[in-house]
């Protein structure tokens, strides 16, 4: 006999593992994001000083909601582990041979599927903050990239850098 809490600790240290592992995998991918940012900061800075800062303004808003949205994440998974365990649980009663024919011509049937579905809305209200925090960081980041494009239009048609400047700005920040 198992005490109250040992499968939450149990999907818990699951959980842990697979996301340490994730971590170690994404690393390379993160140093060399971030290589790429000082790269281009550096071209940027060396084009027009004013571009820099603005480098910066295009690249915040996606990064903060990134960490933001993979912690909300998280927390939701630690949160929702109990209805992923319920899901699998009802899905076996429901599918399994033994048990399948006894909840169809039984009473069971909607009252089990009525909690699948009250468990998956959970799931499901718990994903879609993370979704959205993502969402709307993405869209902020895209409209500071605007931002970027239309100062570099500007740089350009008041003369303040060369078209050959506007190719190597346009290189960094590709």
């Amino acid at each position: 006999m198992t005490t109250p809490g040992t499968n939450d600790r149990w999907d818990a240290a699951d959980r842990d593992v697979e996301v340490s592992r994730d971590l170690l995998t994404e690393t390379p991918s993160i140093l060399a994001a971030l290589a790429s940012l000082i790269a281009s900061a550096c071209v940027l800075t060396a084009v027009h000083p004013v571009l820099l800062p603005l480098l910066l303004l295009a690249a915040l808003p996606k990064g903060v909601a990134s960490m933001r949205a993979a912690r909300v994440s998280y927390i939701a998974s630690l949160a929702t582990s109990k209805n992923g365990r319920l899901l699998g649980m009802l899905r076996w009663y429901m599918v399994d041979k033994q048990t399948a024919d006894q909840v169809c011509s039984g009473t069971m049937a909607l009252f089990l599927l009525g909690k699948y579905r009250m468990a998956g809305a959970r799931i499901d209200k718990a994903t879609w903050r993370a979704a959205r925090i993502s969402l709307i960081g993405g869209a902020a980041g895209g409209l500071a990239h605007a931002v970027v494009w239309v100062a570099l239009a500007l740089l350009v048609s008041a003369g303040r850098i060369s078209v050959a400047a506007l190719g190597a700005a346009f290189l960094a920040l590709g």
